[in-house]
């Protein structure tokens, strides 16, 4: 079912919601990529994993359309300024208003699903790409152990790292499962693998799986293993 969510300057950005079927225990908060929309996810998610995990609440924000400098300008939905695939190490802006407010919209979509009464060690947080990049510096910048968190193709810009000098002890304990294809050429692999370094180097355990001639994509080898990952969570 589509649900309004109001956005920081009170627009309405569509949030995709796909409801348990089973005793809810735990949400799973996914967060779609640069130009992506969050209906397609939506769609595989209720042929696959949904499917596995019938007590998992999913929850689906989307971003709201800006002026895209990785599309010469056009609107597309994006959380934060990309000029170019691969990204340089120094076009992100931690500072900039659009990061700022999508990361307080992802905040603002975690903190509506733990006062609806789960817990956030029952929260997953989980993204693909830019929106793998999102929800890895939501759990970095935040306060709370949440359940885990799930990165598919995903990186941390080098610029937020290197800004970024504190840490809530408590978030490291977080675990962290990070799938990234050895083909991605718009991503590639040596990103996420200084991603997965960075992490472990202020104390997260992480586990990673690479995935043979898997491009900037997912395939059905890497949703079973997420699917699998969350099963031994929860």
């Amino acid at each position: 079912m589509a649900v309004p969510y109001r956005g920081a300057e009170s627009d309405l950005v569509p949030l995709h919601v796909i409801e348990p079927t089973a005793p809810h225990t735990a949400t799973v908060v996914f967060v779609h990529g640069l130009g992506q929309s969050n209906s397609s996810w939506k769609t595989l998610f209720e042929t696959s994993l949904a499917v596995n995990h019938p007590h998992i609440r999913w929850v689906l924000p989307h971003a709201k359309f800006n002026p895209s400098p990785y599309n010469n300008g056009e609107r597309r939905p994006s959380w934060y300024d990309i000029h170019k695939l691969p990204p340089s190490a120094d076009e992100f802006d931690e500072n900039s208003p659009l990061f700022v407010e999508s990361l307080d919209t992802i905040k603002s979509v975690i903190q509506t699903e733990i006062e609806s009464g789960i817990d956030a060690s029952k929260l997953i947080l989980m993204g693909f790409s830019q929106g793998a990049s999102m929800i890895t510096m939501t759990a970095l910048t935040g306060s709370q152990q949440f359940g885990g968190v799930v990165s598919l193709s995903g990186w941390i810009p080098k610029r937020f790292s290197q800004a970024l000098s504190t840490f809530n002890a408590q978030v490291t304990t977080t675990p962290v499962f990070w799938c990234h294809g050895e083909a991605d050429q718009e991503i590639p692999l040596t990103m996420g693998s200084d991603a997965v370094e960075y992490m472990k180097s202020v104390g997260f355990e992480v586990e990673i799986k690479t995935y043979p001639g898997l491009v900037h994509d997912t395939n059905e080898e890497e949703l079973k293993d997420v699917s699998d990952w969350l099963a031994r969570l929860f």
